[in-house]
């Protein structure tokens, strides 16, 4: 519970921080596109820059600090300059009632995904989204992992990682 709680304002912050971005690189479009698109870009961002982090022999055992400052100076930033992202003109009725029932299926399908007992299907999110990170966490940097083909691909999004896992022992 705490992880969610700890993603969720690490999202609002990078969505804050992007909305304000964009809103001053392009302040003509609507409020809800600085929000979704902002969000969108800071977070790839945010992930990107952790990659360089942690390509640096050692850097992710401070730099994922630094990357947790550079979010919460940017929502502070963005924040200032654009306002809250999330107040949207009123919308018209029934499209906006379509848009809501649409995104709250799509969450209950995720949710049901989430909470229900992991199968065989499930290798590849648990061993490329998750293991992965969690290695290159432990050691300290991200590196080829010999048995793990998808290592030598560092991705932007799952580096968006949540809490920081013990080092490994060496030997």
């Amino acid at each position: 519970m705490l992880g969610f709680l700890i993603s969720a304002v690490f999202g609002l912050a990078c969505l804050f921080g992007g909305a304000g971005l964009l809103k001053r690189l392009a302040p003509d479009l609507d409020p809800a596109e600085h929000a979704g698109v902002g969000g969108i870009i800071a977070l790839g961002l945010v992930g990107t820059l952790t990659l360089f982090i942690g390509l640096i022999p050692g850097g992710l055992a401070w730099g994922i600090y630094l990357v947790g400052a550079v979010v919460i100076a940017a929502a502070a930033v963005g924040f200032k300059s654009a306002g809250n992202p999330l107040t949207i003109s009123k919308p018209e009725k029934w499209p906006f009632m379509v848009i809501a029932a649409a995104f709250g299926i799509t969450m209950l399908v995720a949710l049901l995904g989430v909470i229900m007992p992991s199968t065989q299907m499930d290798w590849d999110s648990l061993a490329y989204h998750i293991a992965v990170p969690k290695m290159w966490l432990a050691a300290g940097q991200i590196h080829e992992i010999a048995w793990i083909h998808h290592s030598n691909f560092p991705f932007a999004v799952d580096n968006l990682s949540e809490k920081q896992a013990p080092r490994p022992s060496p030997g």
